[in-house]
């Protein structure tokens, strides 16, 4: 097997596999890793910005879907993991326009089911 170390897919899949294994601190690193050979693989920020919310690092969490977001804007996945950090924050004003937009996005992919999960947490963030 040739394994090559310089391919960010390799130290995706094996973050992935550690935090698996709830190896935080590992993981990151190799997501991070992901990234500094790839600069615009979104789904090694969304992952790295998983760990982050996962350890209560909001903010961080926060600055990785926002770079994943920049990198993929039409993907509602972003939204909602950022609308769901900036929730844990209490930041309900920006939780509910990330809902919202993921909201839109979910109906532009005809998948109206996802876009009412979002409505209703809104419905829920508005009567709170």
């Amino acid at each position: 097997m040739n394994i090559n170390l310089h391919s960010p897919t390799f130290y995706l899949s094996r973050g992935i596999a550690y935090r698996k294994g709830e190896q935080y601190p590992e993981a990151i690193a190799d997501y991070s890793q992901a990234i500094q050979l790839n600069p615009f693989y979104a789904e090694a920020y969304q992952n790295r910005g998983n760990i982050y919310s996962d350890l209560g690092k909001y903010p961080e969490a926060i600055a990785d879907y926002n770079q994943e977001i920049k990198l993929n804007p039409e993907e509602p996945s972003g939204y909602v993991l950022r609308g769901n950090a900036f929730l844990s924050l209490g930041n309900y004003s920006a939780a509910k326009q990330d809902l919202q937009q993921a909201a839109n996005l979910y109906l532009q992919q005809g998948r109206p089911d996802l876009a009412q999960q979002m409505l209703d947490v809104i419905q829920l963030l508005i009567n709170n």
